[in-house]
């Protein structure tokens, strides 16, 4: 039995001598990096993908509205030609667009939450990364050092390779330690993203059955409304205008509150933007995006953490690629078109 045991511990020792002259610790620190900034890669195309989703959901937000004002309108003709059937039957559709449009805003505000929770997490998360790459630099700055002055001690004062092996596994010990210190570090980030999980109440027939009667006494409601409008001829209310200023979301920042005046100066920005991007010119789309960027962040005004206003344009960081920006870009670019000051109406 003494003889095995010891046969297991000459193996260990042997491999162990295999593995520490083949092991570099330098590469294994790039290695470490690298997988870093794919877990980093990984988290921004999340974030790409919510924000498709959320970008097809408000168009579809849209053309719900736009049909309820059209069957709105339609009952509004009828009634005026004594046509109360038809009228009721608009009232009707358009009320069960309405129903079907308030369950679509609130996956709309769902799916926003999980664009702001995910973006605040990839920005600690490239923090997490520039700390492990500067780390990284130093510790293997400091092993290049560490094995220069040991073989320049093995050269002057002729230690053993016993010895010797000794002190580097010491120092490959330590160096083990501390790299999983920061590895356990930029995991933590990740594990705070079990917290964007959606699901589910499963009580949409429940509140279909409940919202039959609701429906139907709106309907009767706005048919009153209409009549008394109709009866004394008063003229429909113009809509209001915004607040004179619309949020802009710089991925992996911030927001900022920009003055409607600053939309043709952020228009002249974004066609330069797109037409970097079609050209496949990296160096022009890197200037472009930073000087967007740029203009955002002085032109507005930083949104405070404690509100949490929809982002009605939304640009890619400083550090994003040509080919992720591609996923991003709308059909109206990155700055839509409907932002502009609307031309008043008499």
């Amino acid at each position: 039995m003494s003889i095995l045991r010891r046969l297991t511990e000459v193996f260990q020792q042997k491999v162990n001598a295999s593995l520490e002259s083949a092991e570099d610790p330098a590469q294994a620190l790039d290695l470490s990096y690298q997988k870093q900034l794919d877990t980093l890669q990984e988290v921004r195309r999340e974030v790409l993908n919510v924000l498709a989703a959320e970008k097809q959901l408000g168009l579809r937000a849209q053309a719900m509205r736009d049909q309820q004002a059209k069957l709105r309108a339609t009952a509004q003709t009828a009634l005026q030609q004594g046509r109360e059937d038809l009228a009721r039957e608009g009232l009707t559709r358009a009320q069960l667009v309405q129903t079907q449009l308030a369950g679509l805003e609130e996956q709309i505000t769902q799916v926003r939450a999980q664009e702001q929770k995910l973006s605040e997490t990839a920005q600690k998360l490239r923090v997490k990364v520039e700390a492990f790459r500067q780390q990284r630099t130093a510790l293997s700055a400091q092993y290049g050092a560490a094995r220069a002055s040991t073989k320049a001690g093995e050269a002057v004062t002729g230690l053993s390779e016993e010895f010797a092996n000794a002190t580097l596994m010491a120092d490959r010990a330590k160096d083990k330690v501390e790299r999983m210190q920061a590895r356990a570090q930029a995991l933590g980030e990740l594990i705070d993203t079990g917290a964007l999980e959606a699901g589910g109440t499963g009580t949409e027939d429940l509140e279909r059955q409940l919202g039959v009667k609701v429906l139907d006494a709106g309907v009767e409601a706005e048919m009153l409304e209409m009549k008394r409008s109709l009866g004394i001829a008063a003229p429909a209310q113009a809509p209001q205008l915004g607040s004179g200023s619309f949020v802009v979301r710089i991925l992996g920042e911030d927001q900022y509150r920009v003055p409607l005046s600053a939309h043709d100066t952020l228009e002249g920005y974004d066609r330069d933007l797109v037409a970097a991007i079609g050209a496949g010119d990296e160096p022009r789309f890197k200037a472009a995006l930073q000087g967007l960027a740029a203009y955002v962040r002085s032109a507005g005004a930083r949104v405070a953490d404690s509100e949490t206003p929809p982002s009605e344009a939304m640009i890619p960081a400083d550090d994003t690629g040509i080919d992720e920006a591609k996923e991003l870009l709308g059909p109206e670019g990155f700055i839509p078109d409907q932002m502009k000051p609307a031309p008043s109406r008499r």
